[in-house]
């Protein structure tokens, strides 16, 4: 889903530096349990003695940065999970707006997602490395609340699935091995090689990698045989 983020709008007092040389590699999901834009902006209160990193609001297509991802946001507290504590030093807090027996909309979950997946690729964070509130701090927090650790746990898996889309070819281009121009063409029926014509549609990666897409051969199979210049395709 596409989404903005705005650093400007909400700024939080509450945070430190993290210990040198951390990397960052983690991520906790926690929901406010407030209403929006109170909570937000109780994140913002230096009385609060909380922050987090990014909070999402309930509707819209704005996520909001309360703290810069290099400094340590306040919102995991005392923590230990996976093997690790102090997880303020090393994670990124997304704090959800929700309130416990209020449904979930359908357009928080996917901003919630694209900016999982957004993190990922900026950070190099495992699946184990994603936890909710609770698994961090059980004797302290039941949160992300109405959504249970068998789902949550499909959720973070289904982040490391690559999404699928479908995009028409808008340059004629043979399909190469590599995310490289100088990569060998894939081979195919095309004189030895899998060439794409103008309209041509098949399926690929959501986000390009460095400027390529690795994409299929026709829109029926999966992506898998090799790689084109997104500027070659348009998504559909």
């Amino acid at each position: 889903m596409p989404y903005f983020i705005d650093p400007h709008t909400y700024k939080s007092p509450n945070y430190d530096n993290r210990p040198s040389g951390t990397v960052v590699d983690a991520i906790v999901i926690h929901t406010t349990e407030g209403r929006w834009p109170s909570d937000a902006e109780w994140l913002c209160n230096p009385d609060a003695g909380v922050s987090c990193h990014y909070v999402i609001p309930p509707t819209g297509v704005i996520i909001y940065r309360l703290v810069p991802d290099g400094r340590r946001a306040w919102h995991a507290g005392t923590s230990s999970y996976a093997g690790r504590s102090n997880w303020n030093n090393f994670s990124i807090g997304v704090e959800v707006s929700h309130m416990q027996g209020d449904a979930w909309p359908a357009g928080q979950h996917d901003m919630l997602a694209s900016l999982c997946r957004k993190l990922i690729d900026a950070y190099p964070i495992a699946e184990v490395n994603i936890a909710a509130h609770r698994w961090v701090a059980p004797d302290r927090k039941i949160d992300p609340t109405d959504w249970n650790d068998s789902d949550f746990k499909a959720w973070i898996a289904s982040l490391y699935t690559p999404t699928i889309v479908r995009y028409v070819v808008t340059s004629p281009c043979a399909i190469l091995t590599a995310r490289a121009g100088d990569a060998p063409p894939a081979a195919g029926p095309d004189n030895g090689q899998t060439w794409l014509d103008v309209g041509d549609i098949v399926n690929g990666e959501s986000q390009p990698e460095n400027g390529w897409l690795w994409i299929s051969d026709d829109e029926f199979n999966p992506p898998g045989i090799g790689f084109v210049p997104a500027s070659y395709a348009e998504r559909l």
